[in-house]
């Protein structure tokens, strides 16, 4: 079913909103201003979500995507706006949902602090193993799905995490033979090298020591680590575990370590401004104390 509609706003999670009869329709990959014809994909008593099959009328902001798997993998929901307004667009919608949602009157939302580069950002990522026709998917999940993409490249990455993974889809592909469980790899940036955890539901029963014995001579892997977890992540357990244990962050005076299994802020760069706005906000004198009691470490 076609639909012709015009694109009111974007909301959260990169969608542009239109209304076709009154009916509000999700749009992915598109922007708002813009004017498309719609493939609807999925009808809901409410709402309804669809792919764009024509732009009629084009965003200015409107950007060619930097990954050749954007619109396919649901990893990332932005590249095709000029990052600049993507910003703009997420502060929008933050006060879209603290006034519409929140209920609140006369918020002032400052602006989002952007990157300089806003790729290769990324000091973690996890990526899904999946068995297959014709051996194993790994990569990210698609759009709207359980299917895994298959990935060879992420630009939200650093190079050198890229090259360890390389190595490690490589290894995977030749060494593991079908299975129908959770797998995933989880790769961690260090200082020097990175860091790999890999995470299986209770019924995966691959041997993994095989596996383990020839990723422990790749130069740039520092630490291996094996987790086993139920379905929603809430216990775990270390199966194996060998050299490095910890990331180690360091902004100015502050120094966190994060264990393996740890949460910390995915993107360093920002996480240091962060800090440092979280202060100059505070304006601590010299006997207080901070205490980060929120994110993870």
């Amino acid at each position: 079913m076609c639909k012709h509609l015009k694109l009111d706003k974007m909301v959260y999670g990169g969608e542009a909103l239109g209304r076709y009869d009154g009916k509000v329709v999700f749009v992915n990959g598109g922007i708002e201003g813009e004017l498309v014809d719609v493939q609807i994909i999925q009808q809901k008593k409410d709402y309804s979500r669809g792919n764009i099959l024509r732009i009629i009328q084009s965003s200015e902001q409107r950007a060619a995507p930097l990954c050749k798997y954007f619109n396919i993998c649901g990893g990332c929901q932005w590249q095709h706006i000029d990052y600049h307004q993507q910003l703009r667009f997420k502060e929008k919608i933050v006060y879209d949902q603290l006034t519409r949602i929140g209920g609140f009157d006369n918020i002032k939302i400052m602006p989002i602090i952007g990157m300089e580069f806003p790729w290769q950002y990324r000091n973690k990522a996890r990526f899904i193993v999946k068995t297959t026709n014709y051996g194993f998917s790994i990569g990210f999940y698609r759009i709207g799905t359980r299917d895994v993409v298959d990935i060879d490249y992420c630009h939200l990455i650093s190079e050198q995490m890229n090259q360890g993974y390389a190595v490690l889809r490589k290894i995977i592909k030749e060494g593991f033979k079908p299975f129908h469980a959770y797998c995933a790899i989880e790769i961690k940036a260090l200082d020097e090298g990175i860091m790999v955890l890999f995470i299986t539901s209770p019924n995966f029963h691959l041997n993994l020591t095989k596996i383990i014995d020839k990723i422990q001579n790749i130069p740039v892997i520092k630490g291996i680590h094996h987790l086993v977890v139920d379905k929603d992540e809430s216990s775990a357990r270390t199966v194996c575990s060998s050299g490095t244990a910890a990331s180690t962050y360091s902004f100015e005076d502050i120094t966190v370590q994060a264990q393996a299994t740890s949460f910390f802020q995915i993107n360093p760069i920002q996480a240091q401004r962060l800090f440092k706005k979280a202060i100059q906000l505070l304006d601590p004198q010299k006997d207080d104390y901070v205490l980060e009691g929120h994110c993870g470490v």
